[in-house]
């Protein structure tokens, strides 16, 4: 099974990117059989305004900080969801 990995820094909102990226990656998951996760950041927890395939699997990684902060915390987070 082919796995993918979007990053984005949320899906919350009613804009174009959120739309394309719902239809994109529940295609691909219902269709294709791709294994697709979805990676936000600072989404706490708020539900997706568009409908995702519930085959998808949703992650949430909080960054802050200070830039170096914010990088190292940015970096930690994707290594822990590609590394599962």
């Amino acid at each position: 099974m082919k796995k993918l990995l979007y990053i984005t820094n949320g899906i919350k909102g009613a804009a174009g990117l959120e739309r394309v990226l719902s239809i994109k990656a529940s295609s691909l998951a219902d269709d294709f059989g791709y294994d697709v996760h979805i990676l936000t950041l600072n989404n706490d927890g708020a539900q997706p305004f568009y409908p995702f395939s519930a085959k998808i699997t949703m992650h949430d990684i909080s960054v802050k900080g200070n830039p170096a902060a914010y990088f190292t915390s940015y970096k930690n987070g994707i290594k822990a969801v590609v590394d599962k």
